[in-house]
């Protein structure tokens, strides 16, 4: 529901986002990250209640790499299986971490990781669905 870079707003807090540091925090360039994830719940919570989903720690998701979204047509919920045979052991990293950039920890930056990579600043979401 936001047009901004981060659910904030263009410009982040420390206590807002937990990352690096740089160019899109309020007080310009600086540290502004706490050098280390935090506890979920550490951070406020975006307008849909979620917490930390800018920074602390890179989201791991199910998609599979692609260079573009351009013409790929996809069912929303179900990840997207690439059938590109360079792509397949490739997912989809989203949201940047503690150890990167602001401009990196915004829910539209995305990069990728292989499957089996493990790292400090790697992580996943659990997710519960709700039926009515």
């Amino acid at each position: 529901g936001t047009t901004t870079m981060f659910s904030f707003g263009d410009k982040i807090r420390r206590e807002e986002v937990n990352c690096s540091g740089g160019l899109h925090c309020t007080r310009g360039l600086f540290i502004c990250g706490i050098g280390r994830p935090v506890q979920v719940g550490t951070l406020p919570p975006n307008a849909w209640g979620l917490f930390e989903m800018h920074g602390n720690m890179q989201e791991f998701t199910l998609d599979h790499w692609r260079d573009s979204y351009r013409s790929t047509p996809r069912v929303g919920d179900m990840p997207f299986k690439s059938p590109d045979s360079r792509h397949r052991h490739f997912h989809v990293v989203r949201g940047g971490s503690w150890f990167d950039s602001p401009g990196a920890c915004r829910s539209a930056s995305r990069t990728l990781r292989h499957e089996n990579e493990i790292d400090l600043n790697l992580g996943f979401r659990l997710l519960r669905e709700i039926y009515p």
